[in-house]
């Protein structure tokens, strides 16, 4: 029989998978009996801590092979893909920009593309990392440096959530506290004033179709 996990903050689909022994998320989020879970979060990278998800049983794989002989099986690991879209203020990209991203003991160094959308392969368990771009020709012309949340981010319905992608997005609020108090509705009437929305200064559906357009889609 499979078993029930509660999923906690810094968890993804990914870390999950790998904790219990899957080679692909999908094998979790596409079991039927986590029917409602994909109803209710159907984006499978953005998952709220509480969440419950059934774990199956793993499947016996057989493979046929002649006696007499050594053979050699490959299993290829989980691949998880870090995308973000890095942008200036009123959104204008860092195109084409070099970058270092260092998660866990590995540097992994490329370039943004035209819309400064960068792309890389981390491991699925990935918790946090550290991203520097360059804005110079070259390492020495200094640059910017983020701390990264790895599997932090929840539904952009859930306060947290929409704190988290208005500082993401440049409307500052403060910490991530999960209190919608001065600094969030400053915020909040801010990313609704520069998108033409009803000011409401709340977390409102449509307030939070906007963060989920702008953020989600882009990173």
């Amino acid at each position: 029989m499979g078993t029930y996990h509660t999923v906690v903050q810094g968890e993804c689909l990914a870390s999950i998978s790998q904790q219990y022994n899957f080679l692909n998320y999908r094998t979790i989020y596409d079991a039927p009996e986590n029917e409602d879970f994909r109803l209710k979060r159907p984006n499978p990278n953005i998952i709220n801590p509480g969440d419950r998800l059934y774990i199956p049983d793993k499947e016996t794989r057989f493979e046929l092979r002649p006696t007499g002989a050594s053979h050699k099986f490959q299993v290829a690991p989980q691949k998880v893909m870090l995308r973000i879209v890095l942008m200036r203020e009123r959104l204008t990209p860092y195109a084409c920009a070099e970058y270092e991203l260092t998660v866990g003991d590995n540097t992994l160094s490329g370039q943004t593309d035209s819309v400064g959308l960068l792309e890389q392969v981390i491991p699925a368990d990935a918790a946090g990392g550290t991203l520097k771009i360059f804005l110079g020709a070259n390492e020495s012309d200094g640059g910017i440096v983020w701390d990264l949340s790895l599997g932090q981010l929840d539904p952009a319905d859930t306060v947290t959530g929409a704190q988290a992608r208005l500082n993401n997005l440049g409307f500052y609020c403060g910490a991530v506290d999960g209190i919608i108090g001065p600094k969030t509705e400053t915020a909040l009437r801010a990313i609704q004033i520069v998108n033409g929305l009803s000011v409401t200064a709340a977390l409102d559906p449509a307030t939070c179709g906007l963060l989920e357009a702008l953020h989600d889609a882009s990173g």
